[in-house]
């Protein structure tokens, strides 16, 4: 996932990545990468009003679909897992990868597309859940 800063021009490129990014100044990064290990996070993805939470639908490429909520310098392990599944390669040595929030089968739904964080009745029990899209 990138995070790129419109307003900024770095010397020698169009954009750029913000000052505060991760991975800024790391010769093996980008500065542009802000979470990375995301197959297909492209579709939609939400920030929960309340708390600035970022919510991304992960469409998988084999049997899974997952629902990340992603932060700063985190690795959700495309393509060592696919939802809670080992999928290709094995895990590197010394890497921490972040699971899903949730990963269905993609029986239950052909493509997870994002969603939104309820916050509309605070009395309700889905108060604060991420409702995805299919």
């Amino acid at each position: 996932m990138l995070r790129i800063d419109v307003d900024h021009r770095g010397r020698r490129q169009t954009l750029c990545g913000p000052r505060d990014n991760p991975f800024v100044g790391r010769a093996d990064f980008l500065p542009e990468i802000w979470a990375y290990g995301l197959r297909e996070p492209g579709g939609r993805f939400s920030f929960d009003p309340a708390n600035g939470d970022l919510w991304v639908g992960d469409v998988g490429q084999g049997p899974f679909e997952e629902v990340d909520l992603v932060a700063a310098a985190k690795n959700y392990g495309w393509n060592v897992y696919e939802g809670f599944e080992p999928f290709s390669i094995v895990p590197a040595r010394g890497e921490t990868y972040v699971p899903p929030v949730f990963a269905h089968p993609r029986k239950f739904g052909p493509s997870v597309t994002g969603g939104f964080v309820y916050r509309a009745n605070p009395r309700s029990s889905f108060y604060g859940v991420c409702i995805r899209r299919l």
